[in-house]
């Protein structure tokens, strides 16, 4: 999960502070979110009831849609219908598997280009030159 999804989830408490009590069932679903992203999306814990959380989540996702008419997304779908399969399968956490390793690499490389290469219009016709350098010694570094 991203960083600004991370900051709501472990903000949701002085969110719900300040929401409405016709908009409590969006607290319970970010909670219930959180709860799963913790079980389920660690590098190297699981936590044995990983399924009853999923399960929590599902009800306050059916909630939502009960109260406010709001459409099951597919990542929802995901997370309830195909991680417990996932996990089942593999009995291990999600956390090693995901995106994030590759975001960080897409970052770091950002900050070559960006910092060290300075190479961030590409009409120029020493970008080329400057992108390759840039991943060659991101490359050198990562060694």
């Amino acid at each position: 999960m991203g960083n600004d999804c991370n900051y709501v989830l472990k903000n949701v408490d002085s969110l719900a502070e300040c929401v409405p009590s016709h908009l409590t069932a969006f607290i319970k679903v970010i909670r219930a979110l959180n709860n799963v992203k913790d079980a389920c999306f660690s590098t190297d814990f699981l936590d044995p009831n990983y399924k009853e959380i999923i399960g929590e989540f599902e009800q306050s996702i059916k909630d939502l849609k009960t109260i406010h008419g709001i459409n099951i997304l597919n990542k929802w779908h995901i997370t309830v219908k195909h991680l417990p399969q996932w996990i089942d399968k593999y009995q291990k956490p999600l956390g090693r598997y995901g995106e994030h390793e590759l975001e960080a690499l897409h970052h770091r490389y950002n900050v070559y280009r960006t910092r060290r290469f300075i190479c961030q219009n590409t009409s120029k016709p020493t970008y080329s030159d400057k992108f390759f350098r840039a991943c060659v010694t991101l490359n050198a570094d990562a060694t």
